[in-house]
């Protein structure tokens, strides 16, 4: 399966199989031949590597390397399927602390928040406590992108200002990597911040328009 990795991805390498740390998720589909044993067979669509490191103090983070769908597969919604199995594994592992992606591609960082959008605005608790939103409304993930556009004031947790304690007890129970800001000192942040405002607004613009 590595040989994709140098097909698909730039700068993709092999790994080191033999280790005990590396686990691989992978998708194929099944078909069955014509003939009077309809015989099943199997189509090789692609596959991701993942690695646990240690998180403290008694947990595991997960990373996810490599990610490739075959060029026959793409543009399906199949890479979707895997990357949202691959985070129902990792939700459904109590001994794992957060799900992070190795260095990725725009490709990949589009996917992975059109997918977890997605998940969010299908979760119901989450956008209640969030947007104030009626447990209704909250049910119905296709309305939820047009009702959070103008969220009752000042009832949601996400603010402005975000309830920094309720935010954090939503990223471990989704199991969502720690921003790397908050690892930056006080003047680092602030600007940093002032330079990537714009483009991060527009951003997100952008990919709420790709789940609309």
């Amino acid at each position: 399966m590595q040989l994709f990795v140098l097909l698909y991805i730039e700068g993709g390498s092999y790994i080191q199989e033999d280790e005990d740390k590396w686990e691989f998720v992978v998708l194929y589909e099944k078909r069955r031949r014509r003939d009077e044993a309809r015989t099943p067979v199997y189509h090789f669509v692609g596959y991701s590597s993942l690695y646990s490191f240690y998180c403290w103090p008694d947990k595991v983070r997960l990373r996810l390397s490599q990610f490739v769908i075959t060029g026959p597969y793409q543009s399906q919604g199949h890479g979707a399927a895997l990357y949202k199995a691959i985070y129902e594994y990792t939700l459904a592992r109590d001994g794992i602390a957060e799900l992070t992606v190795e260095d990725p591609s725009e490709a990949f960082e589009d996917l992975r928040d059109k997918c977890d959008l997605r998940m969010l605005f299908r979760h119901r608790e989450f956008m209640t406590e969030a947007y104030g939103l009626s447990e209704d409304l909250a049910m119905d993930g296709a309305e939820v992108p047009a009702a959070i556009a103008r969220p009752p004031a000042g009832k949601g947790k996400l603010g402005p200002p975000t309830d920094k304690e309720w935010a954090e007890r939503w990223r471990k129970k989704l199991k969502i990597a720690g921003e790397i800001l908050s690892q930056l000192e006080k003047e680092e942040r602030i600007e940093k911040l002032e330079e990537t405002f714009e483009s991060v607004r527009d951003d997100y613009r952008r990919i709420l328009g790709l789940v609309e």
